[in-house]
C-alpha cells in the first residue's frame, strides 16, 4: 500500500477515501471509528491492484447521518501474505 488519503476533508456529505496498491490485493478492509473508539461503519470493496476509491456518504451503520466531529478510517490491506494497516483523519462539518 503506497498511499492512503481522503478528499474532501473536511466533508459535508461524503468523502472519498483513495487507496494506492503497488499489487493485486488478497482483502481490503476499510472501518470508521468515533473518536471514544466505537466503530461506525464498515465499508466493502471487492480487493483489487491498482487505485482504489470507496465512498463514506457520512452515515453509520444503520443508515444514520453522524455528527459533525473527527472520525478515523483505518485502512488495512492484505497482499502477498503480508497486512499493512493506514489510519486516515476525517472531519464532518454540515
Amino acid at each position: 500500500m503506497r498511499s492512503v488519503l481522503n478528499y474532501p476533508n473536511p466533508f459535508r456529505s461524503h468523502t472519498d477515501i483513495a487507496i494506492e496498491a503497488t499489487g493485486e490485493m488478497e482483502s481490503l478492509d476499510i472501518v470508521i471509528y468515533s473518536l471514544a473508539g466505537r466503530v461506525v461503519r464498515k465499508l466493502e470493496h471487492p480487493p483489487t491492484a491498482g487505485f482504489v476509491r470507496v465512498r463514506w456518504d457520512g452515515r453509520d451503520s444503520k443508515g444514520r447521518d453522524v455528527a459533525n466531529g473527527v472520525y478515523y478510517g483505518k485502512v488495512t490491506m492484505t497482499a502477498r501474505g503480508t497486512t499493512q494497516t493506514q489510519v486516515v483523519k476525517l472531519l464532518r462539518l454540515q
